[in-house]
């Protein structure tokens, strides 16, 4: 498994490079959003799913557990509304079917390239 990020001004844009429907790397990938969001402010976030090659039902309850993480903040007892935006571009054919299927949008906004998703951040 191989996750990697890099930022665009707020944005952080999570590179999968991974097969996120092994059910093995469920935790993994959470613990990694998980950690990336104590250590950093990051209210949007970008998964580019280039190489993505497929997803399933397990893939698409991390998408969610992902953004309920990006909009949600625990202070102490406390629960925070942080509305954070996540989106995702380069889906291929088949991860696009299954997204589409699933009624992704307009929860998490779906871009044909990540220069479209940056666009649309950049304007918010």
């Amino acid at each position: 498994m191989k996750l990697s990020n890099h930022i665009d001004q707020d944005i952080c844009v999570v590179d999968f490079n991974i097969e996120i429907e092994q059910e093995e790397h469920t935790s993994d990938i959470t613990n990694y959003f998980a950690s990336l969001f104590e250590s950093e402010k990051f209210e949007k976030i970008l998964l580019d799913c280039r190489n993505l090659a497929s997803i399933d039902s397990t893939g698409i309850g991390i998408i969610f557990h992902i953004n309920k993480l990006l909009n949600l903040k625990l202070n102490s007892d406390n629960v925070v509304d942080k509305n954070g935006k996540l989106a995702v571009c380069n889906l291929n054919k088949d991860c696009q079917s299954i997204f589409d299927i699933c009624s992704m949008e307009p929860l998490i906004m779906m871009f044909k390239t990540e220069a479209e998703a940056l666009n649309y951040f950049h304007s918010l």
